[in-house]
């Protein structure tokens, strides 16, 4: 299992490096949009056995409030399924998100690093928890209005929420001029 990890781990900085190559000069100009999202579906096991399963829409909208900063405002919905003999309800996960990036134009395009907060809150309890993405990656421009936003993604819970997680993954992020 670890040998997997580290192949695509590998896999996936040979991929970003030739993207890299191959990607012209965008402008990430003030007054730009952009919509993104997910959609993902994952099944846990613990020591072999049914851990559960987890389906997740993860939609945001970004603006540039200057040439290469970008503000970013989501809401995402995690939905948990426990296995049947752990004697649990699904319950789900309803989070406000936002934050920002800050995007570098390089020779190969642009990389960015860039933060969330998170306001979520369980669907079974009470309170709210937060917690803190930090980011970074790369646009991969098909065209003006296409890329590939391949990165990393780094969660801390903040307060009582002890929680952490890091994530590599791929988007498809659509820009689009500002209706104002």
């Amino acid at each position: 299992m670890e040998i997997i990890k580290k192949s695509l781990c590998l896999s996936l900085v040979i991929i970003i490096a030739l993207l890299g190559t191959l990607q012209a000069q965008n402008p990430l100009a003030k007054g730009l949009m952009t919509a993104a999202g997910g959609v993902s579906w994952q099944t846990d096991y613990y020591d072999g056995a049914d851990g559960g399963s987890t389906l997740s829409l993860t939609p945001n909208v970004g603006y540039f409030v200057t040439d290469n900063i970008q503000a970013i405002v989501g809401l995402n919905w995690t939905l948990f399924i426990p296995p049947g003999d752990w004697g649990f309800d699904p319950s789900s996960i309803t989070a406000l998100v936002l934050g920002g990036r800050y995007y570098m134009p390089l020779g190969f395009g642009p990389v960015y690093a860039g933060a969330l907060f998170n306001y979520f809150k369980w669907s079974d309890d009470d309170e709210a928890t937060n917690s803190l993405d930090i980011q970074a990656g790369y646009l991969k421009f098909f065209n003006d209005n296409l890329a590939l936003d391949i990165g990393f993604n780094y969660n801390m819970g903040l307060g009582d929420n002890k929680s952490s997680s890091f994530m590599l993954g791929a988007a498809a992020v659509v820009f689009f001029t500002a209706p104002f």
